[in-house]
């Protein structure tokens, strides 16, 4: 992740932007029940983590990023008050360290597209899921990676590239149902997919 990357996802604009887009699409179409187990994948400094704590009332919420160093920003970012509710991991979401059938609910605010191995993260997300969890992601898409300067200031791995047809047919294909999904602000694809009861 470049730099301006970094700082842009760690400033409050960003924060707004996910309580203003991505948030209120989610809730919105949001099936989960009261108090769920939630996990967000790329947690960076935790804004994501305090926005489900808060919305869904989440009875807890596990954070991890690959990035240590985001992750010890997101130790000093959550409230006291919500410490006893969540937990933070330095991990991998290719290949995760959870029992299947964990989570009531996962979160991406923007992350597998860093990912080489985004089907593979897909893959672990469906397996940690519960039966009848609720998948929520927010992405941005090739078309807009691809745009000569956003991929100089913000250059991303060509694997982890997608358009929405190949990261629906992705979701179909790992088992996922139930899927809808919105284009938000001209190239971030915002959307809900379930796994099967």
């Amino acid at each position: 992740m470049s730099g301006l990357e970094k700082w842009f996802i760690n400033s409050p604009l960003r924060v707004r932007c996910q309580e203003l887009g991505p948030t209120r699409f989610f809730l919105n179409r949001s099936k989960i029940k009261e108090n769920p187990v939630c996990l967000e994948v790329g947690c960076g400094r935790g804004a994501g983590m305090r926005i489900i704590l808060k919305e869904w009332n989440a009875a807890q919420v596990i954070g991890f990023d690959l990035d240590r160093e985001q992750i010890e920003l997101a130790d000093r970012y959550i409230q006291p008050q919500d410490r006893p509710k969540t937990k933070l991991l330095v991990g991998n979401a290719a290949a995760m360290a959870f029992v299947d059938n964990k989570f009531d609910a996962v979160f991406d605010y923007g992350i597998l597209h860093h990912i080489p191995a985004w089907k593979a993260a897909l893959a672990e997300i469906y397996r940690a899921l519960k039966p009848g969890g609720q998948f929520f992601f927010e992405e941005i898409l090739k078309p807009i990676l691809n745009k000569k300067l956003i991929s100089w200031l913000l250059p991303h791995p060509e694997e982890g590239k997608f358009n929405t047809p190949e990261f629906t047919q992705r979701l179909h294909d790992t088992g996922f149902i139930d899927i809808q999904t919105d284009i938000w602000v001209g190239g971030y694809l915002l959307g809900i997919a379930q796994k099967p009861i």
